[in-house]
Parts: structure tokens; C-alpha cells; sequence
């Protein structure tokens, strides 16, 4: 059941975990023994073992499906991410971003300028549910995630999860299934200059009429 290949990514999905050390201290195991177990030595018993499963969100080796998984990455370099999330998705699943996320470069947030909440997305595939927390200033390469992942809406531009900044249960906390699906299934419309036309004439008001709603709704 843990072969070389899953230890693997064990080890790989550890950093979405805040590393080994942390997983170790979470599972309440040694932690030299779990990373010569990751190694393949048999350094654990099956107790241990399923200890850390649990830890991971991965109970009895299968994704944890009840609970919203929070990951938290300092950068997107990684190496083989997908072979990590290929353990909480065994086939595909999508993504999608934080309004606030600026998927390209954004020297406002490279530089921290200004106040604005770190980097989030939501990965699901329908069944598990898992949130993805980064700095401002990095964002994820789809070439770390593919083919396992890929965008809900085929691109970042249009893949746009319908949360507000103010929302802490996303930005620092963690929201319920409930909350997550709400999110998730809230496609949104992008709001175009025909549309702003139309409802002006369906309302049957003056363009005055209409800036000054708008001006109160601010």
C-alpha cells in the first residue's frame, strides 16, 4: 500500500502542510522516524502510519471529504505539486482564484504594496474540498498543477470565486462545506456596458437618475 511512490508524495504533499516537522508534531509521532519511514524504512507502526494519514487529511489513505482542506504554501515552485494533490484528487479537479487575485505580474503585490489579503484559491473535484493559501505575491504556475488540476472556467481570467475580502472564514480561518459550495457554485456574471444600457431603460430612468442611484450605492 505505501510503496516508494506514494511515500513520495506524502513527503511532497508534507509542504502544503506547513513540512514534515509539522505533520509529525500534528500525528504526534517522531519525527525522524516519519522521515525515514518517507524514506522507505519501516520506521512506523501501523498506528503511526494511520496517525499521519489523518493528520494529512487523508484518512485511511482516502481524501478526507467531510472537512474543507486549508493549505498553506510560501511559494509555488514546487516540484511534482500535482503528484502531491493527486492524493486528495485521484483524477481531476478545478480551480478557481480570489477576486483580489491577480493571476500575472503585479508589482503592487510583489512589492506588498497597499493592503490586501494573501494569495487564495479553491480546488475541487465535487467530493473534497480544499482551500490553498499563499503570500501576495506569489501566484500558482499551471504548469505546477496540471494535469490534475485544471482552471474551473478553462482560464484564470474567467475562474473567479465570489467571496469578499472581508470574508475571514477565507482569508484566515477556514469556511464551512456549506460556505465553500456556496462559493463555488456562485458563477457570477461579468456585468457589461449593454447590460448597464438595458437596465437604465428597463428601470425607465434618466442617465442622471442613474448615476445618482449608483453614486448612493457606494
Amino acid at each position: 500500500m505505501f510503496g516508494n511512490d506514494v511515500r513520495l508524495k506524502l513527503k511532497m504533499a508534507c509542504r502544503l502542510l506547513g513540512g514534515q516537522k509539522s505533520v509529525a508534531n500534528s500525528a504526534h509521532i517522531d519525527n525522524s522516524n516519519f522521515g525515514k519511514w518517507l524514506k522507505g524504512q519501516p520506521t512506523l507502526s501501523e498506528e503511526n502510519i494511520q496517525a499521519v494519514l489523518t493528520a494529512m487529511g487523508l484518512p485511511d489513505g482516502e481524501p478526507d471529504t467531510k472537512n474543507i482542506h486549508c493549505w498553506n504554501i510560501k511559494n509555488s515552485f514546487l516540484n511534482n505539486l500535482s503528484s502531491a494533490l493527486s492524493l486528495y484528487f485521484p483524477y481531476t479537479a478545478e480551480m478557481a482564484r480570489a477576486p483580489w487575485v491577480v493571476q500575472g505580474p503585479s508589482l503592487k503585490d510583489t512589492l506588498g504594496i497597499g493592503d490586501a489579503p494573501n494569495t487564495l484559491y479553491a480546488l475541487t473535484d465535487g467530493k473534497t474540498r480544499a482551500i490553498l493559501r499563499m503570500p501576495r505575491s506569489v501566484i500558482i504556475q499551471e504548469n505546477n498543477v496540471l494535469p490534475v488540476i485544471k482552471w474551473r472556467n478553462d482560464t484564470p481570467e474567467k475562474s473567479v470565486l465570489l467571496i469578499e475580502e472581508i470574508k475571514s472564514g477565507w482569508v484566515t480561518g477556514v469556511p464551512t462545506v456549506k460556505e465553500f459550495d456556496l462559493a463555488w457554485n456562485a458563477q457570477g456574471h461579468q456585468v457589461t456596458d449593454h447590460d448597464v444600457l438595458q437596465a437604465i431603460k428597463d428601470a425607465d430612468i434618466s442617465n442622471k437618475e442613474a448615476v445618482r442611484r449608483i453614486k448612493q450605492k457606494k
